[in-house]
């Protein structure tokens, strides 16, 4: 069994990368410098999950570097709670294999893993990764919210008539959750490949896009399909375009264009056929603006143009996420979870700046922990500004306030179009101060 070694200094997020690599891995952990290298020694490491920003790095890329240098064998994924393209970059340059964000790891932690092309035997999480995208025991949840509604029909829509769509949304909008579900109703048989376009840098080979013939160079001991081929009959799903080098853009627009790649080593042109899905949290035009996105690319990706929108401005959906967050995880978990009113409280009280994303991981969190150790944990994390809350709060209570003027002030249901218990709205309305009668 192959052997992975997490490196984080907080126990939590350990914890999670344990949990989710456990049943086909041997993990081992350590949570600072020193233990880090005397776990490499003592054992024969296959790859090590590294957190850059440890207590005792004099420099954040120290560690990379003598991992690189010492056992260069080993296939080394940064770990980062933040996107820093420059970081990236650097890391990748290094030496690094891939670049995964803390808040969301495990999506990104399984793409890697299937990209990185490993032997067989642990690819276990390369078919899971498919069976999570498309399989038919997992159904792709969509709220009631008649934004969702509307979002998801375009889509499927467009990309059934073979038209390119661009996602556009903040960061944790449910992005990635619309490729899937695009996957699951379309070509659910057929592979997506995921190409996290923030996590590549402009020296990546051609090889790993377009593929290699054998003898193609030193190390190519076989055919091989690049990512691009690899989408054939499915769908190519490019994450995170807008942070894509103009390099790389240059190569995708050829393929996009003519639907053909030619593999390095080779003269024959292969024809490859895709539907093609692309994301973004970034002003695309602006990028334009900035030299720092192709034109002509932004118009062969955009065809259709699909914006996510923030939590903030559906709050009505966030009951019926954080239901469908705890049915997955008290699944996972094998633990039973109430959604109590100290719960509902707690996530009423949040910015979500992090969108589903921050939502689902806290979710996650609460049912692993249970909420009383939950909030002990969340009490030292940095908290969203007051500003945002305050937004937050207003949008709420706009919301709410229209509700009940549909429904002609009929608490019930007022509570039952929100997805909302009566007495949680009546908290809402009292804490917010919602003009009403009945109070």
């Amino acid at each position: 069994m192959k052997k992975v070694l997490i490196v984080d200094d907080e126990k939590i997020i350990r914890y999670f990368i344990k949990n989710l690599l456990e049943p086909h891995f041997e993990i081992l952990e350590a949570e600072n410098q020193k233990t880090c290298k005397e776990v490499l020694q003592a054992n024969k490491i296959d790859i090590v999950i590294l957190d850059l920003k440890l207590p005792d790095n004099d420099s954040i890329f120290e560690l990379l570097n003598y991992i690189v240098k010492k056992f260069p064998k080993i296939k080394t994924l940064i770990l980062s709670g933040i996107y820093d393209e420059n970081i990236s970059k650097e890391a990748l340059s290094l030496g690094a294999k891939g670049y995964l964000l803390k808040t969301d790891a495990e999506q990104q932690l399984v793409n890697i893993l299937k990209n990185m092309q490993l032997p067989q035997e642990i690819e276990i999480k390369s078919e899971g990764f498919k069976m999570e995208i498309g399989g038919k025991t997992n159904s792709i949840f969509i709220p009631e919210a008649p934004e969702y509604q509307r979002i998801y029909e375009l889509a499927l829509k467009t990309l059934s008539a073979g038209l390119n769509i661009l996602i556009e949304g903040e960061t944790g909008t449910g992005k990635g959750f619309l490729a899937q579900y695009l996957h699951k109703k379309l070509c659910a048989d057929a592979p997506i490949i995921t190409l996290n376009c923030g996590a590549i840098c402009s020296t990546i080979s051609e090889s790993e896009l377009l593929g290699c013939e054998k003898g193609a160079y030193t190390d190519a001991h076989q055919d091989r399909a690049g990512k691009i081929e690899l989408a054939h009959n499915g769908i190519l799903f490019l994450d995170e375009i807008g942070n894509m080098p103009l390099e790389i853009q240059k190569k995708i627009l050829t393929v996009i264009e003519d639907k053909k790649i030619t593999r390095l080593g080779s003269t024959k042109e292969r024809s490859v056929n895709f539907s093609l899905i692309s994301a973004t949290n970034t002003d695309l035009k602006n990028a334009i603006l900035q030299k720092t996105f192709r034109a002509d690319l932004f118009y062969r990706i955009c065809q259709v143009p699909i914006r996510m929108p923030s939590l903030r401005e559906v709050p009505q959906a966030i009951p019926q996420f954080v239901k469908h967050f705890v049915d997955i995880y008290t699944k996972k978990y094998a633990k039973k979870f109430v959604i109590s009113p100290q719960i509902l409280e707690y996530i009423g009280s949040k910015a979500w700046r992090g969108n589903l994303r921050e939502l689902k991981n806290e979710i996650q969190t609460m049912v692993a922990l249970g909420f009383e150790d939950f909030l002990k944990y969340a009490n030292t994390k940095t908290h969203i500004v007051n500003a945002e809350t305050v937004e937050f709060d207003y949008k709420v209570k706009k919301i709410i306030g229209d509700a009940l003027l549909k429904s002609n002030y009929n608490v019930a249901q007022t509570a039952d179009y929100l997805g909302l218990k009566r007495t949680t709205l009546l908290k809402k309305i009292r804490s917010l101060k919602i003009e009403y009668k009945g109070i």
